[in-house]
């Protein structure tokens, strides 16, 4: 089987800077990407800034066509390159995914 898709999950809010770490590098291989925060908000590394990790986001999402969605309502509002749904919502999207990643 050739894998096309690639979908990371993650559940520990403390992994989330590091799947998003994978996936980029996932992303600079041509792979479709999706990023999938199940009940995990987002935690920044100490040395980032609530800017670069913006930054970060909208050039994975924009630039490099990933596709990042939370189950966390506040994520959801505070950047808006992470879009909210349920967990239920996600599933269909993770069964269209050639590899599964948990994080």
């Amino acid at each position: 089987m050739k894998v096309k898709k690639v979908g990371i999950i993650i559940n520990d809010a403390n992994d989330s800077w590091e799947g998003m770490r994978s996936l980029f590098g996932l992303l600079t291989e041509n792979f479709w990407c999706y990023l999938f925060m199940v009940d995990a908000p987002v935690q920044l590394p100490p040395e980032m800034s609530e800017d670069e990790f913006v930054e970060h986001l909208e050039m994975f999402v924009e630039e490099m066509e990933a596709e990042f969605y939370t189950t966390v309502q506040a994520d959801a509002d505070k950047y808006e390159n992470l879009a909210l749904l349920s967990l239920q919502d996600m599933a269909p999207k993770m069964r269209d995914c050639d590899l599964l990643i948990p994080f």
